[in-house]
């Protein structure tokens, strides 16, 4: 699930994320780039408080641990660096275009976060859960000050894409409050509500450790939680740029 950058054929990297949902590129990025998005995300939190999940370009819901924001493609020309480094990046462009086809919606929508803030389990978000998206998504992600367990490191269970899709078709979307209406989304919700489709078990969840310049591409299908901070003082920035079949 590792490979390094330079020479990696495109349908091995395809191939991979259709069998294990995900896989890291080392050194995808930079130094010199990496910083330019750090600084780019750090810039654009210290424009609004804590606590809050700021929905470009003036909405804002609460966010507990910490800050957060959600981009539309509306606003993606306030992050020249992000348009720049990643949206225009060919091979990402091919990879997208590769896993899906297209005319799917591609880079329909950036979420990003900034976890700085140990909470309890109640108070956290739902990405840092162990969960299933409820559509389907290609995403490509970045951690610009890297991701280790301590600080939020993403969470996986390889090689669960296809129960996590089966689970998305049969019980998610045929929930009646709809997709956006409160379905539950967790591997211990659906061991509760649709018992009999699942096989596969939060201990088996790996952790994702990268460094600032390395970037990870995920079949949200796939088992996949993130930011649960453990220790005070930790701090993970994380983008998550998604498109669609």
């Amino acid at each position: 699930m590792i490979f390094e950058k330079g020479g990696i054929k495109l349908e091995t990297v395809i191939d991979t994320i259709k069998s294990q949902g995900l896989c890291i590129i080392k050194d995808w990025f930079t130094n010199e780039q990496a910083e330019l998005l750090k600084q780019e995300q750090l810039l654009a939190y210290s424009q609004f408080g804590d606590n809050i999940r700021k929905i470009f370009p003036n909405q804002q819901e609460s966010f507990r641990q910490g800050k957060a924001m959600a981009i539309l493609p509306n606003s993606y020309g306030l992050f020249p660096s992000l348009q720049e480094i990643v949206l225009s990046d060919s091979y990402l462009n091919d990879v997208v275009h590769s896993y899906y086809n297209n005319n799917c919606k591609k880079f329909l929508q950036i979420f990003c976060t900034y976890e700085n803030k140990v909470v309890s389990k109640d108070n956290l978000g739902r990405a840092s859960h162990l969960h299933v998206d409820p559509y389907a998504a290609f995403k490509i992600a970045f951690f610009p000050f890297g991701a280790k367990k301590s600080n939020g490191a993403l969470r996986v269970i390889p090689g669960s894409r296809e129960e996590g899709a089966n689970i998305r078709i049969n019980f998610m979307s045929k929930n009646p409050k709809g997709l956006d209406g409160g379905i539950a989304h967790t591997i211990k919700e659906f061991n509760e509500q649709c018992p009999e489709l699942v096989t596969r078990n939060e201990e088996e969840a790996v952790y994702m450790e990268c460094s600032s310049t390395d970037i990870c591409l995920i079949d949200t299908d796939t088992y996949h939680g993130g930011g649960l901070i453990e220790e005070k003082g930790k701090e993970r920035l994380a983008v998550y740029i998604h498109s669609r079949p």
